[in-house]
């Protein structure tokens, strides 16, 4: 029988893949201090594999892993991922045709990257930073910058 791993992230946010041959219910179960895991999202990958976060929506200690973005809620289909604070350790499994498949923290990494969205944690103030245009006649008053000709000729004055 083949062992997998299943991704176990810390309350620290450091991750560690626990060994599983077929029952990743137990295998959680067995590794869970609380003792009381739900499944709380899931995110379809490719046409047959999902991930599926096993962990605690109360609990003991703050669990401050950011989740990646567009998880589906299995608690409350209307919120998701980014809306849920989370306790205690979480655990990632991916499954096919609801058997366990290997899965890696590196492999998991790669997802988390692609799936993060990083604008839900930019502030009101940064947005407006970002978004202001742009006035360039202000500069032809300082630099004799001639906007019309820029990439055809140089006619500043040096």
């Amino acid at each position: 029988m083949n062992i997998m791993n299943i991704i176990k992230i810390n309350t620290d946010n450091s991750m560690t893949e626990l060994k599983s041959k077929k029952n990743w219910i137990n295998t959680i179960n067995n590794d869970n201090l609380s003792k009381n895991i739900d499944l709380l999202f899931e995110w379809y990958i490719d046409c047959d594999y999902k991930l599926l976060m096993y962990g605690n929506i109360e609990g003991n200690q703050i669990n401050n892993h950011i989740l990646p973005s567009n998880g589906v809620s299995s608690i409350n289909h209307n919120l998701v991922s980014n809306d849920y604070t989370l306790y205690d350790n979480i655990y990632v499994v991916k499954i096919k045709n609801n058997k366990l498949v290997n899965y890696t923290i590196t492999e998991y990494g790669e997802f988390y990257s692609i799936n993060y969205d990083s604008d839900t944690n930019l502030s009101s103030d940064d947005d407006d930073t970002y978004n202001e245009p742009v006035n360039y006649n202000n500069y032809n008053n300082y630099y004799n910058l001639n906007i019309n000709n820029i990439l055809n000729y140089d006619n500043n004055i040096y």
